[in-house]
């Protein structure tokens, strides 16, 4: 509710006050249905959660490739960066790398 007042005077003398009242406008929903073909960007994941499942997915066969010359540790380094910022690679990596979360762990999000 949002509420307005007058203050009604006679000389220097405050004789009544007229109160008005409105209501307020109701915030826009927000649709929250979830478009497979975007990367997620927010799984809101913690630092401990990054931490499990890029060491889980640093020994996943198939973003195997990514890894380049980088020994597990160094891989799982990589892919919690990426679980941090999506953005931060190109979006079809980005995906691998939230797919293979999905179907490679035990995450739910």
């Amino acid at each position: 509710m949002k509420a307005e007042y007058e203050q009604h005077k006679r000389g220097r003398s405050i004789i009544g006050f007229s109160f008005s009242f409105k209501q307020k406008s109701k915030p826009k929903t927000i649709n929250h249905e979830r478009d497979p073909s975007t990367v997620d960007m927010f799984c809101n994941l913690s630092d401990s959660q990054i931490n499990t499942y890029s060491s889980v997915l640093s020994k996943v066969h198939s973003i195997s490739d990514l890894a380049g010359n980088k020994d597990y540790q160094a891989f799982a380094i990589w892919i919690a960066n990426i679980l941090r910022d999506p953005s931060s690679v190109r979006e079809e990596t980005a995906k691998r790398i939230f797919k293979a979360l999905r179907t490679e762990t035990d995450f739910k999000g």
